[in-house]
């Protein structure tokens, strides 16, 4: 990929969340290399994560709105001029968008301009349920654009009718610094505080896995479910074990003192979470959600599956690896080799060959 190519993500912001993470990392991945690289935010909001010195950050300032189109028509053509209108005077010759919505925007404005468009789906299509209407502008758009990313090959065939080359790139590992000297009795787990991310069956399966006292778990995020969660935690006569300490911006120290990582969702698009847990050498037990972890995790070699939903296996694989030291150990130093699958040199290879070939 030309080193003059101007790049633009269009976000609605980077206010935190694994696509943010992703795009903020691919941005300073390119910075770094001398690429130009700008990042679009529809939304006025500080960006959650830190972005490289040459990375260009715009705010357009406005208000995004879900299922533009039919319900706030007027408001969409305007977001989509003002994109088009920034792509033009900053010179981008390649637009990058990820999520529904801004997807929509982006391939209206990219074709004003007449510029390439990559579209990116972050989502489970199979569990996510959408309105008929975006539905039907989804299939509209999305066949407008040059190339649609998904994140998992099982996604794939549900975009196989809507008209636009598809191809499968993950996410890539991130750059986390990780202090595994100071290793506490933690379960932890990580993600917004959402239903979907199955933390009451978490805390379930803890509860029955009756570990001592001194065993913790921690789950790390911030969301509208919180509330409900914490009720939960305190019915279940948890409150002194189950930890919610909020969203945190440097997960270093979080990952290097938990002793063992849990995933718990009900289904997932690519658990950011779960190769961070990976890259930083901890133990990982996953319900076999779809889609993701099984093209993850090797089972008993570098993690351990267990069928979704199911909170007693769930709550026996915690049991047995809190008492098991010795497997602890193996499982960590195999799923640290995470760490050369999805760097984040091959990953962005892999999106540049994506870019070579549209622009």
């Amino acid at each position: 990929m030309t080193e003059k190519l101007n790049i633009a993500f269009i976000v609605g912001s980077l206010n935190g969340g694994g696509a943010e993470r992703v795009i903020s990392e691919m941005a300073n991945y390119w910075a770094k290399e001398g690429k130009n690289v700008s990042i679009l935010a529809l939304k006025r909001e500080k960006p959650f994560y830190s972005l490289h010195p040459e990375v260009q950050y715009i705010e357009l300032g406005l208000a995004v709105k879900s299922r533009f189109f039919f319900d706030g028509l007027v408001h969409g053509i305007y977001e989509v001029k003002a994109i088009s209108k920034t792509l033009k005077r900053n010179n981008i010759e390649v637009a990058i968008s990820f999520f529904a919505d801004i997807n929509i925007l982006s391939v209206m404005a990219a074709k004003i301009t007449h510029i390439p468009v990559i579209i990116s789906e972050r989502s489970n299509p199979f569990f996510v349920k959408l309105s008929f209407k975006w539905v039907i502008a989804r299939k509209w758009f999305y066949r407008l654009a040059n190339y649609l990313v998904v994140q998992t090959e099982a996604v794939k065939p549900y975009y196989k009718n809507f008209g636009v080359k598809a191809t499968n790139i993950p996410n890539p590992v991130p750059g986390i610094k990780v202090d595994t000297t100071k290793k506490e009795k933690t379960i932890l787990a990580v993600g917004r505080l959402e239903k979907l991310k199955g933390f009451e069956l978490l805390m379930e399966a803890f509860k029955e896995a009756g570990l001592p006292d001194e065993w913790k778990l921690k789950i790390v995020g911030d969301g509208k479910y919180e509330d409900t969660l914490i009720k939960y935690r305190n019915e279940a006569g948890l409150k002194d074990k189950v930890i919610f300490p909020g969203r945190i911006k440097d997960m270093g120290e979080v990952y290097g003192k938990a002793s063992v990582f849990v995933l718990s969702s009900m289904y997932e698009g690519f658990p950011n979470a779960l190769i961070e847990a990976m890259s930083a050498g901890l133990p990982v037990i996953s319900f076999n959600c779809k889609f993701g972890p099984e093209e993850i995790i090797e089972h008993r070699e570098n993690g351990i599956l267990v069928e979704a939903f199911d909170t007693k296996e769930l709550a026996k694989e915690i049991h047995d690896l809190v008492y098991n030291e010795k497997e602890r150990i193996r499982l960590g130093r195999n799923a640290i080799k995470v760490k050369e699958k999805y760097s984040c040199q091959k990953i962005m290879d892999k999106w540049e060959e994506v870019i070579d070939s549209i622009s």
